[in-house]
C-alpha cells in the first residue's frame, strides 16, 4: 500500500493525502518540439501531461482500466524554450468514488540548467474514468492548505465530469 493509506482488508475505506499520489517526470526540450515561434509546441506539452497524468491514475486506481474523461482546464502561463529541461508533477487532488471518476492536476515546471532557476509554466487538470467494476478507488483527504484548494477545485469540476459520465452511459 502507499503510504497514508489505509488497509481495505478490514473493510475500512481507503484515504490518501495528494501528497502521496504524486509522480514526476522530467524531460529535455529538444528542437524538434519547436513551434513557429522557436518555443516548444503547446500539443507537446498537452501529451505529456496527459501521459503522465494516466500513469499517475493507473497507479493511483490500481488499474489499467482508466477511459480519458475530458482536459478540463489549461493554462499557458509562459512559453518553454528550447534548451530547458521540463519537470511535470501530478497529484490525484479529487476522487468521486460513487463514479469512478479521477481529477489530476499536473504542473509544468522549467528548469534552466546553467542558473538552476524553476519556474511554473503550465497547469493542466485532466479526469479520468476507471472502467474496471471491481476497482475500488481511495479518496482524497487533503492535509495542507494548498491540498485542501485544489481539492476544491476538483471538486467543482467533478459536478461537470459526473453529467459527461451520466450522458454517456458509462457511470
Amino acid at each position: 500500500l502507499l503510504s497514508g493509506a489505509v488497509s481495505p482488508d478490514d473493510g475500512a475505506r481507503v484515504f490518501l493525502s495528494p501528497s502521496h499520489t504524486r509522480h514526476e517526470a522530467a524531460r529535455f526540450m529538444h528542437p524538434q518540439y519547436k513551434n513557429i515561434h522557436g518555443k516548444i509546441f503547446g500539443g507537446y506539452l498537452l501529451r505529456q501531461a496527459l501521459e503522465l497524468a494516466f500513469m499517475t491514475s493507473t497507479i493511483f486506481a490500481c488499474t489499467t482500466e482508466l477511459r480519458f474523461l475530458s482536459m478540463d482546464d489549461v493554462a499557458f502561463l509562459k512559453p518553454v524554450s528550447i534548451g530547458t529541461i521540463l519537470s511535470c508533477n501530478a497529484e490525484v487532488i479529487h476522487t468521486n468514488p460513487a463514479t469512478g471518476v479521477i481529477h489530476v492536476m499536473v504542473t509544468a515546471d522549467v528548469i534552466e540548467p546553467c542558473s538552476r532557476s524553476r519556474e511554473t509554466t503550465n497547469t493542466f487538470l485532466l479526469s479520468f474514468l476507471v472502467t474496471d467494476p471491481k476497482c475500488e478507488i481511495p479518496t482524497i483527504l487533503p492535509n495542507t492548505y494548498s491540498e485542501a484548494m485544489s481539492y476544491v477545485l476538483g471538486m467543482r469540476r467533478d459536478a461537470e465530469t459526473t453529467a459527461i459520465v451520466k450522458q454517456s452511459g458509462a457511470g
